[in-house]
């Protein structure tokens, strides 16, 4: 691991969430043994949620190189896990997200350091990221699916970073700032009964909301493994139905139970009718990115009765 010279201010950490027996994170922690470090660095925090498995023992194999610390959180729950993390960091802690499942390039530490240290702390910060393949899906289908498994660049419209946008392994945000805030939803991520996706997207939408800008650091570039189970046509239907389930649930929150969902409706509404005509054209693509809105529009539906009944 490579080190600057020149002394900066705050700290510096990498976090890392951790869940079941089938981890890449010794390749994850491998990678960033690879990177070149800004002097602020403190540490790598993996925290393990649910049941232990092998993640303690491989965190400690980087104590020297990383620094590495290992926590571990009873319930098996992403953003509740990912909460009791941050309770162990200092607010002035820059936090850069990442997963047990990525490669990165060398320059990515680097690269989110100095681009912090141009701009106020009401801002949050990601970067590119590409795609690891078990088994690439065709094309057909992965023109429709979800930037985690397709990869993620702006697109050059201006408008790409007003809406939450940075993928949840590759960006970063100042500790007190997301604790402020109250931290992540733990109704949202993985763990969750029904699972429902969302959670950094749901942070960065209250983070918008609270006056926050969005900075795109093109240097930080991550690679995702994306593991054959989620190349499929099943698993797309399924991911947005999850996604819908998290956005419904999210909306109560945000409005109260009172709250009349017309935007709800008004989506749901507008996948039906978009359905048949989707389904009839000549593009394999339109008829997927038809099904995945249907599914999205009724896990919607069924994300707001299901807050709303609880």
């Amino acid at each position: 691991m490579t080190h600057r010279t020149n002394k900066v201010t705050p700290v510096f950490a990498i976090l890392i969430p951790t869940a079941g027996e089938e981890t890449k994170l010794s390749e994850t922690l491998a990678s960033l043994t690879q990177c070149t470090t800004p002097d602020n660095y403190l540490h790598t925090i993996v925290v393990e949620n649910g049941e232990k498995y092998e993640a303690e023992t491989i965190t400690r194999k980087y104590e020297l190189q990383l620094h590495t610390q290992y926590l571990f959180f009873h319930k098996g729950n992403k953003s509740a896990a990912l909460n009791y993390a941050l309770s162990h960091i200092s607010d002035d802690t820059l936090i850069f997200f990442t997963d047990d499942d990525v490669r990165l390039e060398p320059q990515v530490l680097m690269a989110y350091e100095q681009t912090s240290r141009e701009r106020n702390k009401k801002c949050y910060y990601g970067g590119p990221t590409f795609a690891i393949y078990e088994k690439k899906p065709p094309l057909w289908l992965l023109n429709a699916m979800p930037a985690s498994t397709r990869g993620w660049q702006p697109d050059g419209n201006d408008d790409y970073l007003r809406t939450p946008r940075l993928l949840g392994f590759n960006w970063a945000a100042y500790a007190g700032d997301i604790k402020a805030l109250g931290g992540f939803n733990e109704n949202l991520g993985p763990g969750t009964k029904p699972k429902r996706t969302g959670q950094e997207w749901n942070m960065q939408e209250r983070m918008l909301a609270k006056g926050f800008t969005a900075v795109y650091v093109e240097d930080a570039r991550v690679w995702h493994h994306v593991p054959k189970d989620k190349s499929s046509l099943i698993w797309f239907i399924i991911r947005r139905f999850q996604g819908g389930l998290g956005a419904g649930m999210w909306f109560v929150e945000k409005h109260g139970k009172g709250k009349f969902p017309m935007n709800l409706i008004k989506y749901f509404t507008k996948s039906c009718l978009l359905l048949p005509v989707r389904l009839l054209s000549l593009s394999r693509t339109k008829m997927v990115v038809g099904i995945g809105d249907f599914s999205a529009g009724l896990g919607r539906i069924k994300g707001y009765f299901t807050a709303v009944f609880s």
